[in-house]
């Protein structure tokens, strides 16, 4: 997945952000290598996806638990995305 800007703020919190100017192949359904907590800092019509499920909304406050073992992608907003991840 593309980001266009990581910032750590300890070992495990970082900030992220996702370019609405990447290529929608980018956001591919994927497995991350540790379970994650994710809050939304910034971003409009951005929604997450996992397998299997229906796509869900997400904005400014929503809060996303990801198990390392869930398969999901992000779906493409209007703006960029910016997100704190905890990684548990």
């Amino acid at each position: 997945m593309k980001e266009t800007h990581k910032t750590y703020i300890t070992k495990n919190c970082f900030l992220k952000v996702f370019s609405i100017n990447a290529k929608d192949e980018e956001y591919s359904y994927h497995l991350d290598s540790n379970s994650r907590l994710i809050k939304v800092l910034e971003g409009t019509g951005w929604s997450i996806k996992f397998k299997n499920k229906t796509a869900k909304q997400i904005g400014p406050g929503s809060v996303i638990h990801i198990s390392k073992r869930a398969i999901h992608k992000l779906i493409k907003g209007t703006s960029n995305l910016k997100v704190q991840v905890l990684e548990l």
